[in-house]
């Protein structure tokens, strides 16, 4: 059976290395892919948190477009709704892609 240490540096953290003795090089190391892990995690949330409100901002144009057509919106508020919603879109690094 494998036996599980704990970091010594992190609480709540498991230590994969099978030893009594971990060099602190190794524990450094170990830190530090750590911390790129999260961060890589924390970019994937954010993209996909601006992902969805790309999309949710392409679906209320397209209803914008269709009161316009129905005739329920004037040109103006048709027109500033459009600016409204074109310029988040544009501001969105998931919309220059």
């Amino acid at each position: 059976m494998e036996r599980k240490f704990k970091c010594v540096f992190y609480e709540g953290w498991g230590c994969h290395i099978q030893s009594a003795e971990v060099p602190l090089e190794v524990c450094k190391l170990c830190m530090q892919a750590r911390e790129e892990y999260s961060k890589v995690i924390r970019r994937v949330e954010r993209t996909e948190v601006r992902e969805v409100g790309v999309k949710e901002v392409r679906e209320t144009l397209s209803r914008i477009d269709t009161l316009f057509i129905e005739g329920k919106l004037t040109v103006e508020e048709y027109l500033s709704r459009r600016r409204e919603l074109t310029s988040a879109l544009e501001e969105t690094p998931a919309a220059r892609k």
